[in-house]
C-alpha cells in the first residue's frame, strides 16, 4: 500500500474522531441549554424542566448517532468504490482487454468518453452501429465523424447521407 492511500486512509479515520469529539460536546452543550434557556417555558418544576430536557436530549443523542453513522458509512462506500479500478454498475458486466467496460449495464453515451480504438462494426442497426464495446451501439453519424467509415460499411442511405452531409472520405 502506498503512502498516499496510508495518508488518505489516517486523514478518514482523524476525522471521524474529530468529529465524534464534536458530536459528544455539542450533545452535552445543547443539553445544558435546553436545561438553562428552553425548559423553563415548559414549567417553573423542575422535575418537569428536567424531565424535558432528557427527552430533548435523548432525541439529539438519536440524531448525532445516526448522523454519525451515516457519515462513516458514506466514508466507508467512498473508499470501496475508489479500491475496485475495474468496478462495474452491473454483474453482467465486463472490462475488455483495452480498460473499456462492456454489457447491458454500460451508460448509453458510452462512447462520448471513450478513447480508445475505433470499435469493431458487427452490423448496422436502424440509426446505430452494433459494436463490440461498451453498452454495443454506436450512433452511425458519431462513429462516423469521430472514426470514419468502418470497412466493409457506408452503404446503407442513412450512411450515405451522413457521409455526404458531413463530407466524410473513405466511401
Amino acid at each position: 500500500m502506498d503512502d498516499a492511500v496510508k495518508g488518505g486512509e489516517y486523514n478518514k479515520e482523524q476525522f471521524l474522531q474529530i468529529l465524534r469529539w464534536l458530536l459528544a460536546v455539542g450533545w452535552v452543550f445543547t443539553s445544558l441549554v435546553i436545561f438553562a434557556f428552553v425548559s423553563p417555558e415548559f414549567s417553573d418544576d423542575i422535575t418537569v424542566r428536567i424531565g424535558a430536557t432528557i427527552g430533548i436530549a435523548i432525541l439529539l443523542l438519536i440524531a448525532d448517532l445516526v448522523g454519525y453513522h451515516f457519515i462513516s458509512q458514506n466514508i466507508q462506500m467512498t473508499e470501496e468504490s475508489e479500491i475496485g479500478a475495474t468496478h462495474t454498475h452491473s454483474s453482467n458486466n465486463w472490462v475488455g482487454p483495452d480498460g473499456t467496460e462492456s454489457g447491458p449495464g454500460v451508460a448509453e453515451d458510452w462512447y462520448l468518453t471513450y478513447d480508445g480504438p475505433a470499435p469493431i462494426v458487427e452490423d448496422v442497426y436502424d440509426e446505430n452501429y452494433g459494436v463490440d464495446r461498451g453498452n454495443g451501439a454506436v450512433p452511425i453519424e458519431f462513429y462516423l465523424k469521430k472514426w470514419g467509415v468502418p470497412k466493409g460499411f457506408g452503404t446503407t442511405d442513412h450512411e450515405k447521407q451522413i457521409i455526404e452531409d458531413n463530407a466524410i472520405s473513405g466511401f
